[in-house]
């Protein structure tokens, strides 16, 4: 490191110096953001990834499908999904919203949703908080009980069950792209009417693994805008990574030649 002590001592009476130290510098900010970004893509791999599924009239998916699927070693948990309205009421006011039901394994492993009460208890993300909060009796119930209430609720396209139950607020790991509530499904629930199951794999997706592996054995994935914005995230990334890490490289190989060159114009001075 002797030669970029002299550098620095030289910085004042040479401006080619001030021009190797700015090269330099440079080159280690792009270097910084080229690290920054492979942590970033590392991360993103290393995460969670969740497929829906889709079932309809003419899409069935069988158990012996769902079987299968959930002897992959990087399949962490999978569940069939029924998507039915949801009414909550509170006083005068009432807030209407879809209602995911899934199993209770899922709930616990994929969201960190423990359900340790007897009665009926609805998890909402942070998109359905917000929309209650308009509302002046929810806000105020919400003030009280900060992250949990209760409510009045008709659950299901033909009032199949209704009563009084528990609101609770999740803050992370559920779908937060519209207002969704979550609730535990009953074993009848998944008659020859669900729509669709979710599965999560435990790592991203970076080589399209993930999405071939559900695709081979037949399945359909329901939400493919939500895999091309995955898919552009890490081809985003990948551009960042190459092009701070070159533009890294050309400063430093700038800055080495303008130094040797320096060099060799100060000896053929003497």
């Amino acid at each position: 490191m002797k030669w970029f002590s002299s550098l620095l001592k030289r910085r004042k009476q040479d401006d080619r110096i001030k021009i190797i130290l700015f090269f330099a510098l440079l080159g280690i900010i792009f270097l910084g953001n080229s690290v920054y970004r492979i942590v970033k893509l590392y991360n993103m791999v290393s995460d969670f990834e969740e497929y829906v599924l889709t079932e309809n009239e003419t899409i069935i998916i069988k158990d012996i499908q769902i079987n299968a699927l959930s002897k992959f070693e990087n399949v962490i948990s999978i569940s069939r999904q029924k998507e039915v309205p949801l009414e909550l009421k509170k006083n005068s006011e009432s807030i209407s919203l879809n209602c995911l039901k899934l199993s209770e394994s899922y709930l616990k492993t994929v969201y960190g949703i423990n359900i340790n009460s007897s009665m009926k208890v609805f998890f909402i993300n942070k998109s359905a908080y917000s929309m209650m909060t308009q509302s002046q009796d929810f806000a105020e119930e919400f003030k009280k009980g900060k992250d949990s209430i209760m409510a009045d609720f008709v659950l299901g396209e033909e009032s199949e069950s209704y009563g009084t139950a528990k609101v609770v607020l999740v803050e992370d790991k559920v779908p937060d792209d519209m207002p969704l509530a979550f609730c535990k499904a009953e074993s009848s629930d998944f008659g020859n009417d669900s729509s669709g199951v979710r599965v999560m794999f435990a790592n991203g997706d970076l080589t399209s693994a993930n999405e071939e592996i559900l695709k081979s054995m037949g399945f359909t994935i329901s939400d493919n805008n939500e895999s091309d914005r995955r898919t552009l995230l890490y081809e985003k990334e990948f551009l960042h990574i190459k092009y701070s890490g070159l533009t890294a490289g050309l400063c430093f190989l700038f800055m080495i030649l303008h130094y040797f060159g320096t060099m060799w114009y100060n000896n053929c001075r003497l």
